[in-house]
C-alpha cells in the first residue's frame, strides 16, 4: 500500500557524504561566479571582460575537484579546458571572449552535464536488473 512515506523515499534517495560534499562545492562555486559577474562588474574592481575568464577559472576548480572526489579522472580533464580557455581570455581580450565562452560551455559543461546524466540513469537499472 502506498503512503506519504513511501512516495518520499522514492522521490528523495539518500543522501551521501560525497553528494553533500558535492553539492556544496557546486552551490559555493555558484555563489562565486554571481558575485564575480555582478558585485565586482558594479563595484568596478575589474573590466568586465575579464569576467569569462574569471568564471571560467572557478569552473576548472569545480570540475577538477568534482572529478577527484568522485574518482571519474575525465571529469578532472575537463578542469584544463576550462583553464586552456580562460588563459586564452585573459591573454586576448575582447568581444570574442563572449563568443569562446559559450563554445567552452557547450563542450565542457552540457557534454557533461548529458554524459553524466546518461551514466547515472543507467546505474540504479543494472542494480535493478541484478536483483
Amino acid at each position: 500500500m502506498f503512503s506519504l512515506e513511501n512516495v518520499k523515499a522514492i522521490k528523495s534517495p539518500a543522501q551521501t557524504f560525497t553528494s553533500r560534499i558535492l553539492g556544496s562545492l557546486w552551490l559555493a562555486s555558484g555563489i562565486s561566479m554571481f558575485i564575480y559577474g555582478f558585485v565586482g562588474t558594479f563595484s568596478g574592481a575589474y573590466n568586465p571582460v575579464f569576467i569569462c575568464p574569471i568564471i571560467a577559472t572557478s569552473l576548472g576548480i569545480s570540475y577538477f575537484t568534482s572529478g577527484a572526489i568522485q574518482q571519474i579522472n575525465w571529469l578532472r580533464y575537463v578542469s584544463f579546458g576550462w583553464w586552456a580557455g580562460a588563459i586564452v581570455m585573459f591573454l586576448f581580450p575582447g568581444i570574442h571572449t563572449l563568443l569562446i565562452f559559450a563554445l567552452m560551455i557547450i563542450i565542457f559543461q552540457i557534454v557533461p552535464g548529458i554524459v553524466l546524466n546518461k551514466r547515472s540513469k543507467e546505474i540504479p537499472e543494472k542494480k535493478h536488473n541484478e536483483l
